[in-house]
């Protein structure tokens, strides 16, 4: 049924239809209609009833299908769907307000990433440029045994087959294009399970814990395939195929910092703790050359480098970008990403302190940054750096849901003037006239910023979102200035995809 309403969602009835009985007024509910269920929602009513499997003693009421005609309309299992969401987000939340606001982004956070769409080439190349460095590629494969191009190729294969059909059980399909038959086991042991398996999977059985992605998300993100045959017969389900290169590229990073875990040798975690440190560096590449490639005339962008006393240089901040000598914007990088189990708390802010010192710390890098452009001590190759009147700072980091959360925001900017405070007395420490707004920005809603607002107003964009973040909750952000989404119609950075995944075009080629 969630593999059906997808196709229905993307307007293949004809593919929905064959997959299971559609009642004859739903076909014309796609996705231009308010009462189709989205595909976000679609996987919330699937993890609940792979919750419920596994409760169900008799085994006679186990569901073996969803039967959408039993609903009688899509709008009646949306309601339904969102009575039963509604009441499981809120578990666990207090009645404080603060605790409220915490739970804001779990609540909402699977719309996040799916409205964000997984098959764009925004995601794809962000993911791939940051997650396949040598090193990551190195950790995955001693890790699964399974090399991460191999990964990627089976991965995306697949998905062109599960927009056709809803079932895969042709294993003989990839022998014959050069993948051996244990290259394509051990595929399926990374991302398959039986719902049963799936279902206790999620309630921590621990003979099924050694091979689930340590930061994940949820059991159909990390194991987006189903196997609903046998051992002698498997057949393979995939509701939702974009996840299957969801899980190729973005989910690198949690297979990498998995391999951290003290259940590894020590050999190995340095390995991957090492693979982590290629990621962040990768991340400000990434982050400066998107830049660079969308800026206009004379702007430019440079990455971080030193200046000052040979004997103890600073360090400049990790994205810069400056107009005729002038520096306008500044920005530091942060690629950590939040643990699963934070994420899912009833107090998601409190429980994550790591996270919020990274980003603290990142903005008082940005004051102290600040402080010596307007003292004119920021040099490079004789070249002496400025900063323009209204000078903007961004963090900017890989988590989408701290756009719109400002109480987590307030905490970081809260952190950030403790540790600024706490260096008073000393060079370090940062006067208040010299702490410039900064806004902690996703790499996704920066990317936005780059490809729809001209560059002669980004300065005032990042100020204006640094402000709404500050601000009292209310409506999303709207910038002041010119979005014009007509500016960069194509990804900057889509045709070194071939750079970053240099067989792509093969796998391609064979889908």
């Amino acid at each position: 049924m969630a593999w059906a309403l997808y196709m229905l969602w993307r307007g293949e009835v004809g593919l929905a239809r064959r997959a299971i009985e559609i009642p004859p007024n739903i076909a014309a509910q796609r996705k231009e209609s308010r009462f189709i269920v989205a595909p976000w929602e679609t996987i919330g009513l699937l993890s609940i009833y792979l919750e419920a499997y596994d409760n169900l003693t008799d085994s006679s009421l186990r569901p073996k299908t969803l039967a959408i005609k039993r609903w009688g309309t899509i709008a009646d299992l949306h309601n339904q769907f969102r009575n039963i969401a509604d009441h499981q987000s809120l578990d666990g939340v207090g009645e404080e307000p603060d605790a409220v606001l915490e739970m804001i982004p779990r609540i909402v956070w699977q719309q996040f990433i799916w409205q964000q769409g997984h098959d764009n080439i925004s995601s794809i190349v962000r993911s791939a440029y940051i997650n396949f460095g040598p090193k990551a590629r190195s950790v995955f494969s001693r890790r699964y045994n399974l090399s991460a191009e191999k990964f990627f190729t089976i991965s995306f294969i697949l998905r062109e087959r599960f927009k056709k059909s809803p079932y895969f059980k042709d294993l003989n399909y990839f022998t014959s294009i050069g993948i051996t038959k244990t290259e394509i086991t051990t595929y399926f042991r990374i991302t398959a399970r039986t719902p049963k398996a799936a279902s206790k999977q999620e309630k921590g059985i621990p003979s099924l814990k050694r091979d689930r992605v340590d930061f994940r998300e949820n059991r159909i993100y990390d194991f987006p395939l189903f196997n609903v045959g046998d051992d002698i017969n498997p057949i393979y389900m995939c509701p939702f195929p974009e996840l299957l290169v969801y899980r190729a590229t973005y989910f690198m990073y949690f297979d990498v910092m998995g391999a951290d875990s003290k259940c590894f040798e020590s050999k190995f975690r340095k390995e991957a703790q090492r693979a982590k440190r290629e990621m962040d560096k990768r991340f400000e590449e990434f982050c400066v050359e998107l830049t660079s490639a969308t800026l206009s005339g004379t702007w430019e962008a440079e990455p971080d480098f030193q200046y000052g006393p040979r004997s103890a240089p600073n360090h400049s901040s990790d994205v810069m970008i400056s107009y005729d000598g002038q520096v306008q914007v500044i920005a530091e990088c942060k690629a950590k990403k939040m643990k699963i189990d934070i994420r899912l708390s009833a107090r998601p802010v409190r429980d994550h302190l790591e996270q919020i010192k990274d980003i603290s710390e990142g903005m008082v890098q940005l004051w102290s940054y600040a402080r010596d452009l307007r003292d004119r001590k920021v040099r490079k190759n004789g070249r002496k750096y400025t900063a323009a009147d209204g000078l903007s700072g961004a963090v900017i980091t890989l988590e989408e849901w701290a756009d719109h959360n400002h109480k987590f925001f307030d905490e970081c900017l809260k952190s950030a003037n403790i540790i600024n405070d706490a260096n008073k007395g000393t060079p370090k420490h940062v006067e208040p006239a010299d702490r410039i707004p900064v806004c902690v920005i996703s790499a996704l809603q920066y990317e936005k910023a780059l490809a729809q607002v001209p560059s002669d107003e980004l300065q005032r964009y990042l100020k204006e979102f640094a402000d709404y973040q500050a601000g009292p909750i209310g409506p999303s952000f709207e910038f002041s200035g010119t979005i014009d989404k007509e500016l960069h119609k194509a990804h900057p950075l889509g045709d070194r995809l071939n750079d970053f995944l240099p067989w792509i075009q093969t796998v391609k080629d064979l889908a």
